[in-house]
């Protein structure tokens, strides 16, 4: 076959090669089309139905969350329940009950006392328990306490193997259910109970005070009734639909086949791998079809979820266009194309033999020729520049032999600016002339940096002594006579203030005295602030008059050259450098300048950001020290108010139940009315005082120098502008009602209570009403909120200061990663990095970040990125779309929670970015992030110290 083609003569050749290059090339182009038409399908395919997946998840997890909440509600209802229907009390009576070990199933007889709620033994009442069940749709049981532990004293929970109710049984006191319950601490949680796990919550009964018992209720955790009617509306492409499977197999939701078991191939697939794409042929026979199952598990509900699609149906049809269109292409493309070639290979073959010859020639080192031509087509063409090759041969022999000779300024003229061969010849002259000035230039600069990098890590503490070290050793590098360096004042940053902003004077070298004495130079103003605010280097070789003068020894002069560079780093510009010379800059001076403005840019910008967030750090430790010293204060305030308010409860309870016990008996009435301190009359229906104790006797002959006596109309008491709202109260009270309002009277603040008063037959026959000074307790608190007010201010500064830290160091972050060539730099900070894959298997990192997490470094290859976060996070719709975005491209900022290798919680202050190849195709993802746990533990610490101190005083207004 090869004999054959090397036999044809060259238009054969060409157009047997030209047709199989078309096949070929025509057919490897259908290929890849076709294939990646079909790959693409199948990625489209992936991302939906994953999508589909997920929300599914999401709706399993929507309906789990909404199952908690309801426990909690029910709970709730069901203590509401119980309030309404009377007061809960323990009697000295004693009942029989007969208790159950649960561990055992083993029986005795126990004495409990009584309970009753509203007058009904609640003991074995099935009636009540039931009524709650109804209430609230779920279980529900009442525990009271005994020395075995939480007995169940009536309760709709069953016992499976009899179909009866648990009474009787108990949690032992080792439990943690029991544990919390004793705390006085409501408990939910998620238990296993005969099989199945039920949503749970326990809320502490209390009788005078003290936990007596509890209450519970609880329903099942799975409830799929809401996803079935989702999953059986769903329907993808044409005949593709979603299920759920059972941990064991057992299909629970499926048009089909629902309640059988799913085969055993793809059951072992699901268990093994959780979530994926299982490839199977329906029926299992030769002729059967392929279909495509996707699946992800949902733990809580222990289901598997999916869908099921027809492959035919997804590609097959969809790439038979493809196929069909392709084919028909390539048929038309060969037919015009072999018509076109028969005519043109002919023609051309022709004339190149003619060229060919003259080649061959060349290549034996004979003379030739020229050839002669008139054509103007490609013929002619290559005719012309073959006689051109002709000519310019014997120019480069020459010219090769003179520099071959070592004369490089011999003389030679390229055949054209095209001629890549002269070219070539021309460079390789001025490469031997460049390469020694180059190699020194080269060997200067690097010594600089090498000699700069050691500088720049030197008086990281102190910015002017840095500023020195480096303006000195800037102005001997570069041979000059006098430099400066000027910063912007304040560590301003140039953006909204750009305008009103000023360069400071911060370090110079062999200034004179008056212009040292000039430390600051406005934005914008002369050669240092235009080269600020443009940016950009000055290389200024006509110096204005009078702007600087070299002082020596012997005399003044001017310079003959001032550089002026601009520092620099990303986005902003902290400062400037100016350096000038008797002398001409050179290109590679100015250059090693500019390049190494960037290094001193990052170094002043990172130790002045630093100095300032010690600063920060500082002042929060001053304020906390403040903030405590004000709760110590508002402590003893509370106490004092506490005392206050116990005093008043106790002799209001001493009253009432002096009251109740004399109704009757006037003297002995008379007696208790008198010892309080507070004033108590009573008005029949008229408003005439039927009684009043001496306290009111004392109030009124002070305040109208009149004695108080039975009969007076209390109207005549009040300021007309109370008279209308006392009627309003007043007949309130005569309806029934018990409340309370407080008035201010003559400057002083009093509370009223007013108390119905009815007569034997249960009808109103007047009020009584108890009348208290509360101008202290209103002082007191007025003082307690203005230093609550005072301790949120100071949190609120502190959390400013922290918020500011936080923003600094987000911006050194940020700074920092974006400057990947000083990579070493970050790995020798306290910052912590991390690259992770685009499935969150971490690649690589440093030792900070190791340290934080209280890893080595080589442990975390490997990891995924969920081994860092806690399950509740792993599992949100939340955590799943913050990869989604990176993966897309789109960077994540913000603080963070993660668990190191102990369990412990930490927050981090994390950036994620992208990495982008050439093309924009994102391959990795790399994370800065810091440590902030010491001020969110503070920040945690404050706000739970600021609620305690709410409860305490909401507390106090319901003993009130």
């Amino acid at each position: 076959m090869f004999r054959f083609l090397k036999n044809l003569n060259l238009n054969a050749k060409f157009f047997t090669f030209a047709t199989l290059v078309l096949v070929f090339v025509f057919g490897g182009l259908a290929v890849w089309i076709y294939s990646n038409e079909r790959q693409s399908a199948i990625e489209q395919a992936d991302s939906r139905m994953y999508s589909q997946l997920e929300d599914i998840s999401t709706l399993l997890d929507i309906e789990y969350k909404s199952k908690q909440i309801e426990v909690s509600q029910a709970l709730k209802v069901m203590a509401q329940y119980l309030k309404l229907k009377g007061e809960l009390s323990e009697k000295e009576e004693r009942i029989q009950f007969v208790v159950v070990n649960p561990d055992n199933q083993t029986k005795q007889v126990t004495n409990l006392k009584k309970w009753t709620l509203g007058g009904t033994q609640i003991q074995e009442n099935i009636k009540l328990i039931d009524s709650i069940q109804q209430l609230v749709g779920m279980e529900a049981t009442i525990f009271q306490k005994s020395t075995e532990g939480y007995l169940r004293i009536t309760s709709t929970e069953i016992e499976l193997k009899n179909n009866k109710r648990l009474l009787g049984y108990y949690l032992p006191n080792s439990s943690q259910i029991v544990q919390t319950i004793e705390r006085g601490q409501t408990y939910r949680s998620r238990i296993k109970k005969d099989g199945e796990y039920y949503l749970v919550a326990f809320e502490p009964l209390k009788i005078e005070g003290e936990v007596r018992g509890m209450i519970y209720t609880g329903a099942k955790e799975k409830n799929i009734s809401g996803l079935r009617k989702k999953l059986k509306e769903k329907k993808y492409y044409l005949s593709g639909f979603p299920f759920a499977m059972s941990a064991e197999g057992e299909y629970v939701i499926h048009p089909i086949l629902e309640g059988k078991i799913a085969d055993e191939a793809f059951l072992d697939y699901a268990k093994k791998n959780k979530r994926g794409k299982f490839r199977f042929k329906y029926p299992n026979t030769q002729e059967g079809t392929w279909k495509w199952t996707y699946f992800t598990y949902y733990e809580p509900y222990e289901l598997f979820v999916g869908a099921t699609l027809d492959e035919a149906q997804l590609l097959d049809r969809t790439l038979e266009r493809v196929q069909s269109t392709l084919f028909f292409g390539f048929l038309s493309a060969l037919i015009v194309y072999l018509i076109g070639i028969g005519f043109t290979v002919s023609y051309i073959t022709r004339a190149i033999k003619g060229i060919v010859r003259r080649l061959s020639l060349m290549a034996q080192g004979k003379s030739i020729d020229k050839m002669a031509t008139d054509s103007t087509d490609e013929i002619g063409l290559m005719a012309q520049s073959l006689n051109k090759l002709i000519d310019g041969l014997e120019s480069y022999k020459d010219f090769a032999q003179n520099i071959g000779k070592g004369n490089l300024s011999a003389s030679f003229q390229p055949l054209s600016p095209e001629d890549e061969l002269g070219a070539s010849l021309l460079e390789m002259r001025h490469s031997l002339q460049d390469a020694e000035s180059k190699e020194e230039k080269e060997k200067w600069m690097s010594e600089g940096f090498t000699e700069f990098s050691n500088i720049l890590r030197n008086n990281n503490d102190n910015i002017q002594l840095l500023c020195l070290d480096i303006i000195t050793n800037v102005v001997k590098k570069l041979n000059g006579k006098i430099g400066s360096l000027f910063l912007l004042k304040n560590n301003q940053l140039q953006e909204k203030a750009i305008k009103d902003a000023s360069l400071e004077l911060i370090a110079c070298y062999a200034y004179d005295r008056q212009r040292i004495l000039k430390k600051e130079v406005r934005v914008g103003e002369g050669l240092l602030g235009q080269a600020f605010q443009e940016g950009d280097t000055l290389n200024i070789r006509e110096i204005p008059e009078n702007y600087i003068q070299i002082t020596s020894g012997l005399g003044e002069a001017n310079p003959n050259n001032i550089l002026i560079v601009p520092l620099k780093t990303n986005e902003h510009t902290l400062g400037v450098i100016e350096v000038a010379s008797l002398e001409l800059f050179d290109d590679k001076s100015v250059e090693f300048l500019e390049k190494l403005s960037e290094s001193i840019a990052i170094t002043l910008f990172t130790v002045s950001n630093n100095l300032r967030t010690e600063q920060l750090f500082r002042e929060s430790q001053y304020l906390t020290l403040q903030m405590r010293e004000k709760e110590e204060e508002m402590r003893q305030n509370i106490e004092e108010m506490q005392a206050t308010q116990e005093k008043m409860a106790n002799s209001e309870k001493e009253l009432k139940r002096v009251l109740f016990d004399a109704k009757n008996q006037k003297e002995l009435m008379d007696a208790l009315i008198n010892n309080t301190e507070d004033m108590i009359v009573a008005l029949d229906k008229d408003y005439k005082i039927t009684i009043y104790n001496e306290i009111a006797k004392a109030w009124y002959l002070e305040q109208t120098y009149q004695k108080l006596t039975i009969g007076i109309n209390f109207l005549g008491v009040l300021p007309l502008e109370q008279r209308e709202s006392f009627k309003e109260n007043y007949s309130r009270a005569l309806l029934g009602e018990r409340f309370e309002v407080e008035e201010a009277y003559m400057g002083t603040m009093y509370e009223y209570r007013y108390n119905p008063i009815q007569d034997e037959q249960g009808k109103a026959a007047g009020v009584s009403i108890f009348i208290r000074d509360i101008t202290q307790r209103k002082t007191l608190e007025q003082a307690n909120q203005n230093l609550i007010n005072d301790l949120r201010a100071n949190e609120e500064k502190i959390k400013q200061n922290l918020k500011a830290i936080e923003e600094t160091q987000d911006e050194v972050k940020r700074k920092l990663f974006a400057l990947e060539q000083y990579d070493k730099a970050i790995n020798e900070s306290n910052i912590a990095k991390v690259e992770f894959s685009l499935d969150g298997f971490v690649m690589g990192t440093n030792q900070a970040f190791a340290n934080i997490l209280q890893y080595e470094a080589n442990e975390l290859v490997g990891k995924q990125h969920k081994d860092f976060v806690d399950e509740e996070t792993a599992k949100s719709p939340e955590y799943l779309n913050f990869w989604r975005n990176l993966r897309v491209g789109i960077p994540q900022v913000g603080e963070q929670k993660r668990i190191d290798k102990y369990g412990q919680e930490i927050w981090l202050w994390a950036a994620y970015s992208p990495v982008r190849n050439k093309d924009g195709k994102v391959l990795s993802i790399v994370k800065l992030a810091t440590d902030v746990t010491t001020y969110k533990l503070k920040e945690e610490s404050l706000q739970i110290r600021l609620e305690k101190l709410q409860k305490e005083i909401e507390k106090l207004k319901e003993k009130e």
